[in-house]
């Protein structure tokens, strides 16, 4: 046997094609993302020491079944007047449409008008992001200023609007 001859054989050493070899360098990528995805996503599932004895997902699975049942006694309570229809929260509901108006006319001002149905994301992203940002800042400002919970001006928006409130 020759030695020169076994290593210089195309048949005889590496068997993989060039396409084959690309072939499996892909496969194998794939592979490992799905397992880093995987670690990932079990990390984050597990509870850090941080968070003490690991209740937070109980608490945001009964903060959104309150709001379920707040929701369907809003729904099957709709034909009633509400109870609490006091001034005070009519006038925090004007407040919180001309905050709420201010941020539409605020992103009309810097970026010339609304995005249309045909436009594209390059127009549609950015607006959406400033009026995203400037409305989460504008919440912020309401809880402080009335002295109210996001989520308690979040309830007055919704049964004003609900409930026909004047605007203005």
């Amino acid at each position: 046997m020759q030695t020169g001859q076994i290593a210089s054989s195309p048949k005889r050493g590496n068997s993989m094609t060039r396409p084959r070899r690309l072939l499996f360098l892909c496969m194998l990528g794939a592979c490992l993302g799905m397992l880093l995805a995987l670690v990932d996503r079990r990390a984050r599932a597990k509870p850090s020491a941080d968070s003490g004895s690991g209740e937070s997902k109980p608490v945001l699975r009964a903060n959104s079944a309150a709001e379920s049942k707040q929701d369907e006694s809003v729904s099957t309570h709709g034909d009633q007047p509400p109870e609490d229809a006091s001034p005070a929260r009519k006038a925090a509901y004007i407040t919180i449409l001309a905050a709420l108006d201010g941020v539409q006319e605020a992103a009309v001002k810097k970026f010339g008008r609304r995005p249309r149905p045909d436009d594209t994301a390059g127009f549609t992203i950015p607006y959406k992001a400033f009026v995203n940002t400037q409305t989460q800042r504008v919440r912020k400002q309401l809880a402080r200023d009335l002295g109210l919970s996001e989520f308690a001006i979040d309830q007055i928006k919704v049964e004003g609007d609900h409930s026909g409130w004047p605007k203005r």
